[in-house]
């Protein structure tokens, strides 16, 4: 049992090597401020629910034209976001930048959803935050990220077009706008013949049909 307990916290130990506590909201103090650029303004006020979800404490939400210095995370296609490497005219649709600059967090991207999702992919991976249904949202109680002292996070969607088929063609059944987002969903033109779900992650196959599938189904079953 002592060497068991050993081990876990050697285990920890070297799990938290190379990494930084970001304080969020110790004792409702030194809680950062979140900015965001033009835009920008729905991912800002996701990034505040989920804190405040997480922490019990209000964020402050403001325009970046008002940013002072001190902790914060600064959202959208900004001068910080510039300076720390972001490149605006290089990122494809929907790609997201996430870094980590002194007590700053960048979380900015391509297209109109780049930033958006910077903030989902920074509180999926180190906030424990997961959206696996229409009525449930995974936010733990934290006071504090811990991040890699060098974080630098750079993605993209696998598929220009993302969405789940739910087996029924035609009608008006939909994911909430909330959700689509919160899943990078992107329907496009396409029509999806296989999808399938892992947590708050799509994985999927899509095919473009050219004919309508109602009348394909209608041709093949008299």
């Amino acid at each position: 049992m002592i060497l068991i307990n050993i081990l876990v916290w050697i285990s920890a130990v070297c799990g938290q090597e190379g990494k930084v506590v970001f304080p969020l909201a110790k004792n409702g103090k030194n809680i950062p401020v979140i900015y965001y650029a033009e835009g920008q303004d729905f991912a800002a006020k996701e990034l505040s629910y989920i804190l405040e979800k997480m922490t019990k404490a209000k964020f402050p939400v403001s325009p970046v034209e008002k940013v002072v210095k001190g902790p914060a995370f600064i959202i959208g296609k900004t001068a910080e976001a510039k300076k720390a490497g972001a490149d605006f005219s290089g990122f494809e649709p929907d790609e997201w930048f996430v870094k980590k600059v002194g007590d700053r967090i960048i979380l900015s991207g391509g297209g109109h959803h780049g930033s958006l999702y910077a903030v989902y992919e920074l509180m999926e991976k180190f906030g424990g935050v997961s959206f696996p249904a229409l009525d449930i949202e995974i936010i733990p109680e934290k006071e504090e990220l811990l991040l890699p002292e060098d974080l630098i996070i750079q993605g993209k969607p696998a598929f220009i077009h993302r969405t789940v088929f739910d087996g029924i063609v035609g009608g008006k059944r939909s994911f909430k706008d909330e959700l689509k987002e919160k899943r990078r969903v992107f329907a496009g033109q396409s029509s999806m013949i296989n999808a399938r779900l892992i947590g708050s992650r799509i994985i999927f196959i899509y095919l473009s049909l050219r004919k309508n599938i109602s009348r394909l189904i209608r041709n093949i079953i008299p």
